[in-house]
């Protein structure tokens, strides 16, 4: 779908009426920590396979793993914070919204990018035999080059506007006030 500054404008709108109507709901810890702890397993399970053919040398995967784990534990309070703001909007919001939509698929988008070519990677690491430090590397270097890559897409996209109004909404003020400029 192409996004143009009247969609982003009237969706807005769609938005500010939806969040007067409707009270902030904090959803529980569990519900937006799920998706963060499926990943951290994830990275571990699949550094741990990484590692199986270098099993003999476990003073030198101690690092490889702790790496992995720091990645991942990092990873897990990203998606856990985004995760709990997505779900305290209301569900007509959520369910609604041309931006909410554009925006948690191009997160998945590149959430799932990373993931693919991080096993991609690991694959290789396993079959060619690189260096398994060398994937801890590769972990780092490509989140730090996606999530850039996400700033620049997304900020191509005009949604002050839109984080202002929310914003406004979950500290209990007046969503109206975000639309006025100072």
């Amino acid at each position: 779908m192409k996004i143009t500054n009247k969609v982003i404008r009237n969706d807005v709108s769609f938005i500010i009426n939806e969040l007067k109507k409707n009270e902030l709901e904090i959803p529980s810890f569990l519900l937006c920590a799920a998706p963060g702890v499926v990943i951290l397993a994830g990275m571990m399970i699949f550094q741990l396979l990484i590692l199986s053919p270098f099993q003999g040398r476990l003073i030198n995967n101690a690092f490889p793993i702790s790496f992995s784990l720091l990645l991942g534990f990092i990873t897990f309070c990203i998606v856990t914070q985004a995760q709990g703001k997505y779900l305290s909007l209301p569900k007509s919001v959520r369910k609604d919204s041309v931006l909410i939509k554009f925006v948690s698929r191009k997160i998945f988008l590149y959430g799932s990018l990373w993931i693919i070519s991080n096993l991609i990677f690991g694959a290789c690491t396993m079959t060619i035999g690189f260096d398994e430090a060398l994937y801890n590397v590769f972990q780092l270097v490509s989140l730090v080059f996606l999530w850039f890559i996400a700033i620049v897409d997304l900020g191509r996209y005009d949604l002050a506007l839109l984080s202002s109004a929310i914003k406004q909404w979950r500290e209990g003020g007046d969503v109206d006030a975000s639309l006025h400029k100072p």
